[in-house]
């Protein structure tokens, strides 16, 4: 790119940065085979502008020359396209791919690299398994690593939620994952890389389910608890582990699971969760646990949906805040005020007899001295309220896992406690900032962000205290703030390869 300047001519350079593939930064389990290319022009100054682009893609860092390119080479294109640019090399599944781009006759930008996932090849002999416990299952699997791991991955997806473990870790920091999807249709699956994990010798994969809205069975309205999928939590599950030596084994989901119910009692997204620490098994998810006493897991029926790579943003605990105020509204119970309305849950530090109830009722409102939590929609009168019951073992902490709430007030019941509010969304990035020398137009634009933040979670809800459903109505109304906020590339239909078969929502449940 050239631009004339007095009687000289002074040469623009353009610099590639922010390099994506499907719109996301090194992602792993693309499950496209050609992925989506994109990044951004920079250069010093006004009025540049990319007339030429050329991308590289190879097995290797080293490759990423035009001479030695070994997987594509895109050749010069004459184009101002920053985006959208389709890979037309070859594909295979569970591999990595380099890349690099410079614009016009610049420099070739820092590489990156994305990772297909399973793509064609599938869960090879994985299996949905599960099995009827009363209460949340667990279930584990032991294996042996007998040699130095190059890599390590672990693709899974559990119905409704599934909290992955693997040698006594989470093996990510995402919450409510996978995403909620109409699982006759479309099923997400979510690739992790596990090999910092793994250990010499024995280990143990893991999983907790949660019920999520493929097994929501609280009576609502809207009849999310009798879908054409409804059914209990299942799993299913592919961990590949490759040697230095060349080696490949799998641990995938079969028979060989064992299963058992949890300490969670019970979890729906509209009436809360119900934990009972007394029933918690330390160390169920590490090696030398002994599980003689659980059942064979079963093998259980697939859901008709299509298993399909998670695409967008992972939903994470964002922020964790302290009350700004804590009221002893009449003996023994107490409301914690937040100062603000979010989505999310509490994260509760307490020490009580063991068989102590601690409740904890979310709301946005408080009347009468208590926390307004109501829902016309869904039967009963528990909404939004979690039951901790304590083991007895001195300084507790607990939060929950397979729900989330809308809340500004707290109010806790049981005992005394320390109480923290954990905000819980889809962790997407700013596109916009503002700022005002008028300090209302900055509470409002705050205000209206953390509305949208509140209604993100994979896909865009109307309300996370009483709907939490997807309606298209709500999505067309609030897109243009939600574009003009945040940067929603990897959620949006143009940019999620799943996501138009994900927002489907079933006829029986309009």
């Amino acid at each position: 790119m050239y631009r004339e300047e007095s009687a000289h001519t002074v040469v623009t350079v353009l610099t590639p940065r922010s390099l994506k593939t499907e719109y996301a930064v090194q992602p792993l389990g693309v499950d496209v085979p050609r992925p989506r290319f994109s990044w951004v022009a920079d250069a010093p100054g006004h009025g540049a502008t990319q007339t030429a682009y050329q991308v590289l893609v190879a097995s290797a860092p080293e490759l990423l020359t035009p001479e030695r390119a070994d997987l594509w080479d895109s050749g010069k294109v004459e184009s101002a396209r920053t985006f959208g640019i389709e890979y037309d090399g070859p594909a295979a599944a569970r591999t990595r791919y380099h890349w690099t781009v410079r614009l016009d006759e610049g420099e070739w930008a820092e590489p990156t690299w994305f990772e297909t996932g399973l793509l064609d090849e599938g869960f090879g002999t994985a299996q949905w398994i599960g099995g009827a416990t009363d209460s949340a299952p667990l279930l584990r699997r032991g294996f042996a690593v007998d040699g130095k791991v190059r890599r390590a991955r672990l693709y899974a997806s559990g119905l409704g939620y599934a909290d992955l473990r693997l040698n006594g870790h989470a093996v990510s920091d995402a919450v409510l994952d996978p995403g909620f999807t109409a699982y006759d249709h479309t099923v997400l699956y979510v690739t992790h890389d596990v090999t910092a994990l793994l250990q010499a010798g024995d280990n143990v994969v893991g999983a907790e389910l949660g019920r999520g809205f493929f097994g929501l069975t609280s009576v609502n309205v809207w009849r999310w608890h009798d879908t054409p999928w409804t059914a209990d939590p299942r799993l299913i599950a592919r961990l590949v582990v490759e040697y230095d030596d060349g080696r490949v084994t799998e641990v995938v989901t079969d028979e060989a699971w064992r299963i058992t119910g949890g300490p969670t009692l019970s979890d729906s997204l509209y009436t809360g969760e119900t934990y009972d620490a007394r029933r918690a098994l330390p160390g169920w998810d590490a090696p030398g646990f002994d599980d003689s006493s659980w059942s064979a897991a079963a093998i259980v029926e697939a859901p008709k949906g299509k298993l399909t790579a998670q695409a967008h943003e992972p939903i994470r605990v964002i922020d964790t805040v302290d009350p700004v105020e804590v009221t002893e509204v009449r003996p023994g119970v107490w409301i914690a005020d937040f100062g603000r309305t979010v989505a999310g849950w509490t994260k509760l530090e307490v020490a009580a007899e063991a068989g102590t109830t601690i409740t904890l009722t979310h709301g946005e409102t408080v009347a009468d001295g208590n926390v307004a939590a109501w829902n016309v929609h869904v039967d009963g009168d528990r909404i939004q309220r979690d039951e901790y019951v304590a083991a007895g073992t001195g300084v507790e902490t607990w939060e929950s896992r397979f729900s989330y709430k809308g809340f500004r007030y707290v109010q806790l019941e049981g005992a005394p406690a320390r109480l923290q509010m954990r905000v819980v969304n889809s962790d997407v990035p700013s596109a916009t900032s503002f700022t005002s020398s008028q300090a209302p137009y900055e509470q409002f634009e705050h205000a209206m962000r953390r509305t949208i933040l509140s209604n993100l979670h994979g896909i865009p809800t109307d309300t996370p205290y009483f709907e939490k459903n997807g309606w298209t109505g709500d999505a067309q109304v609030g897109t243009p703030t939600m574009l003009a906020t945040l940067d929603l590339a990897a959620s949006s239909p143009s940019g999620s390869a799943t996501s138009a078969t994900a927002r489907r929502i079933p006829d029986s449940c309009r």
